[in-house]
């Protein structure tokens, strides 16, 4: 009745950027994905009363292909 604010994070995905692990965060940004699917899901249900704000806090423009030194 109150209603209720949910944040979700893929902080995994920063990390994995930075280790240039691309599996990683391949598999992240797909659950990621799968997360805000469900909020989706539940602003269709709830469409009068539900906001939905995907956004990244920083670019993790370290991920390479091949020699990054």
């Amino acid at each position: 009745e109150k209603g209720f604010f949910m944040m979700c994070e893929g902080g995994k995905i920063d990390w994995a950027c930075h280790a240039n692990d691309a599996a990683t965060v391949i598999h992240e940004t797909i659950a990621l994905s799968e997360a805000v699917q469900v909020a989706i899901d539940f602003a269709a249900e709830h469409p009068e009363e539900t906001l939905i704000i995907v956004t990244g806090d920083h670019e993790t423009g370290g991920m390479s292909i091949g020699f990054a030194g």
